[in-house]
C-alpha cells in the first residue's frame, strides 16, 4: 500500500503521528480480489481515495511500546481507535510497527452480502509498519 506519514518524536520517545494511505494502492496479491476491495462493495476508492490516520494521544505503555489513540477516517467516516505502536530506533531514523483492531461496519465497509458478518467478519487485523527518516 501507498502511504505516507509524519511522527514527531522526541528522546525516542513518540509524540504524534498521522498517516495517509492512498486507497487504490490497495494490494493483497490476489487482482480479483483487489478489484473487488477497492469496489462499491467495500472501500469505494474511487469515491474515498485516502484513509487517514492522526492521533489525539499518546500514551507510553512499556519501553519502546505506546498506546496511540486517534481519528481514523475511512470510507468517509471519522471514528476513534486506539492502536499499539512499537518504536525501534535504527540506523538514521526509527520502525514504528502499528497493530489494533477496528470494526470495519462501523465505517460503513461492507455493503449488501457483506454486512452480514458470518460472511466477513466485522473486527479487522490493522497491522503495519512505517520506517522514518529524520527531516
Amino acid at each position: 500500500m501507498s502511504r505516507n506519514g509524519i511522527a514527531t518524536m522526541s528522546a525516542n520517545a513518540v509524540l504524534f503521528m498521522a498517516i495517509e494511505i492512498d486507497a487504490d494502492s490497495i494490494d493483497t496479491r490476489e487482482s480479483q480480489r483487489d478489484a473487488h476491495l477497492k469496489s462499491a462493495d467495500f472501500f469505494e476508492v474511487e469515491k474515498y481515495p485516502t484513509m487517514t490516520f492522526k492521533s489525539t494521544k499518546v500514551e507510553a505503555a512499556g519501553k519502546g511500546k505506546y498506546k496511540v489513540t486517534g481519528d481514523l477516517t475511512l470510507h468517509g467516516v471519522t471514528k476513534p481507535v486506539a492502536l499499539k505502536v512499537a518504536f525501534s530506533p535504527n540506523a538514521g531514523g526509527a520502525r514504528l510497527s502499528v497493530t489494533g483492531t477496528m470494526k470495519r461496519l462501523d465505517f460503513g465497509v461492507g455493503s449488501g452480502e457483506y454486512k452480514d458478518t458470518s460472511t466477513i467478519a466485522d473486527d479487522v487485523l490493522v497491522n503495519g509498519s512505517l520506517n522514518l527518516l529524520p527531516k
